[in-house]
């Protein structure tokens, strides 16, 4: 059943510290950008600021509390309450794939420059953890490299 609240997907992690017959879900959901970053010139570093207790942070927990309420109620469990924590794990974004470059990671105006990492990614991943995504993206980028379609052949731009 959809979520008439937000997209949720929560997958079960393997804690080994966990006691036995507890579950440790992790639950994600698509976020607003709603974040900024700030360069900060005395310390040459960029700061990043998030809203904890944004509207779309507050949709994002209820979607979480319906689910696991659904989930109790379908399985006569008694799963608590998401804890009120957020965190990104994979940061995706920055050097997007048409943007900075095309679909193979070759960056526009550079003949070798490359891109194979999280950083094609513009946006998400549909509410799935990207690491497979990111993984097959790159492999996809290598495997045109390494075939010896070079750069210069027109099946790059």
């Amino acid at each position: 059943m959809d979520n008439p609240i937000a997209p949720v997907v929560i997958e079960q992690l393997p804690f080994p510290i966990v006691p036995q017959g507890v579950l440790a879900p992790l639950s994600l959901a698509i976020a607003k950008p709603e974040g900024y970053l700030s360069y900060n010139t005395s310390t040459q570093s960029a700061n990043l600021f998030w809203p904890k207790n944004s509207a779309n942070n507050q949709k994002i927990i209820q979607a979480n509390q319906y689910t696991y309420q659904l989930l109790n109620q379908a399985n006569a469990t008694t799963f608590g309450a998401p804890l009120d924590f957020s965190a990104t794990a994979h940061p995706l974004g920055g050097a997007t794939m048409g943007a900075v470059c095309n679909t193979y990671g070759k960056v526009h105006g550079y003949s070798n420059l490359f891109v194979v990492d999280g950083s094609l990614i513009p946006g998400s991943t549909a509410c799935t953890n990207p690491s497979l995504t990111i993984a097959a993206l790159a492999e996809r980028c290598m495997d045109r490299f390494l075939n010896k379609k070079l750069p210069e052949s027109r099946e790059w731009e």
